[in-house]
Order: structure tokens, then C-alpha cells, then sequence
């Protein structure tokens, strides 16, 4: 083996072992990703340009000029891509949990208890874009330790951001429980309010439109009429 094809193998490793830890700590957030396809096929891919350039390095067929490097290369593609994957798995999958957290928290919520929540929800779509782009331009004949490595920072800030959103929904969810029983109790004080506000209304403009009409009785007072002499007998007209 030269030194050319070890050199090259080395490289391999650090790409392996660098995409394998993205991958588990991408299934660890989210373990349905064990069950990714694409990523599965990545690494079945890789195996497969390795056992040829191992077949080649010890039986060699002479097939062409430096089709071990060329099967090395093509592994260390098919490595990059699976670590692309279980970042955009990483991606999406705390974008979903995010997003799903925070239904139906209310503004007020937000702005009490993570008033930059939209900043980091700004920044977190904005990642999410560069890791699509970068996805996209990426070249399976010409990768480098760089690239995943940049993936790979990318990926942490998403999943430490989603943790942040997450660690304070809690919190949220529970201002929220008691700023709508405060609001209850508000308007139920409301509605008594009102209540006696229209009842002492109705009061006084019946008294301004229906006075009473009865006037105030006058008594008259008790006279005794004079006592009559003995043997006096009330005079009679004839």
C-alpha cells in the first residue's frame, strides 16, 4: 500500500468518524432518523467503493490508474453525504418540535418570558437556508473535512437554539394559565360591574321620569267640641 493510498485512507476515517457522530447525535434528538433511508444507502455506498479499493490494493487487476484513489474518493463523497443527511434530518426535525412547541402561546407569553424569541426564530430559519445551500452546492467528486465540519457548526447552532425555545415553553405555557384565569376573573368583576352601573341607571331615570304625583296629605288637627251645662239641651231648628 503507498503512501498516497494511505494518506487518502486516513482522510477516510476522519470523515467517518466525523459524520458518525452528526448521525447519532442527530438520531439521539430524533430517533426516528435510525430508520433514514438515505442515510443507511450513504454508508452501504461507502462500504462498498472501500471494499473495492481494498480487493484492488490486494489483488490488484490493473484496471485503471489510480482506481484505488478513485474508489477512496468516491467513499469519502458518499461519507459526506450521509453526514449532509443526518444534518438536515437534525434541521427539520427540531424546526417540527419547535414550531409544534409553541402553538398557541400567546404574544404576551412570549414577550415575558423569551422576548428574543424572534430573533432566535429569524436566525433559526436563516440557518436553516445556508444548511439547504449548502447542501445543494455541494460536490460529491470534491469533498472536503472543511465542508462537513461547516455543516456540522451549523447543525449545533439549529439544535441549540431549539433546545433554548424548548426549555422555556414550559414556562410560557404556564403565564399563559394564569393570565387567562386573571382575565376570567376580570370580567367576571366586569360584568357585576356593569351590572350594578345599569341597574342604579335604570333607578335613577325612572325617578327623573315618573315622579310621584301624590301630594302630601295635611292632618287636621283634633278639636274638642265645648261641654254643655247640665239641663242645656241642644237647640233645635224648627
Amino acid at each position: 500500500m503507498n503512501e498516497d493510498v494511505q494518506k487518502a485512507l486516513q482522510e477516510l476515517v476522519a470523515y467517518y468518524a466525523q459524520a458518525k457522530d452528526l448521525v447519532l447525535k442527530a438520531e439521539e434528538a430524533d430517533p426516528s432518523l435510525r430508520s433514514n433511508i438515505a442515510i443507511v444507502k450513504e454508508f452501504r455506498d461507502c462500504n462498498d467503493h472501500v471494499m473495492r479499493a481494498l480487493g484492488e490494493t490486494f489483488v490488484p487487476s490493473r484496471k485503471i490508474d489510480n482506481y484505488v484513489l478513485l474508489q477512496i474518493d468516491k467513499a469519502k463523497g458518499h461519507v459526506l453525504r450521509a453526514g449532509c443527511d443526518a444534518i438536515d434530518g437534525l434541521a427539520i426535525s427540531s424546526k417540527i418540535k419547535t414550531y409544534e412547541a409553541m402553538k398557541g402561546i400567546s404574544n404576551g407569553a412570549i414577550a415575558a418570558v423569551y422576548p428574543q424569541y424572534y430573533t432566535d426564530a429569524y436566525e433559526f430559519a436563516s440557518i436553516g437556508d445556508r444548511i439547504a445551500g449548502h447542501r445543494g452546492k455541494k460536490d460529491v467528486g470534491h469533498p472536503t473535512l472543511e465542508n462537513l465540519t461547516e455543516y456540522a457548526n451549523e447543525a449545533k447552532k439549529v439544535s441549540d437554539i431549539a433546545k433554548g425555545v424548548l426549555t422555556r415553553v414550559p414556562h410560557m405555557v404556564e403565564w399563559d394559565r394564569k393570565n387567562r384565569r386573571q382575565m376570567i376573573f376580570e370580567r367576571i368583576f366586569l360584568v357585576i360591574l356593569v351590572g350594578l352601573a345599569i341597574g342604579i341607571g335604570n333607578a335613577i331615570t325612572q325617578k327623573i321620569l315618573n315622579p310621584s304625583k301624590t301630594a302630601p296629605s295635611v292632618q287636621t288637627p283634633n278639636v274638642t267640641p265645648p261641654a254643655q251645662a247640665p239641663g242645656q239641651t241642644k237647640s233645635t231648628k224648627p
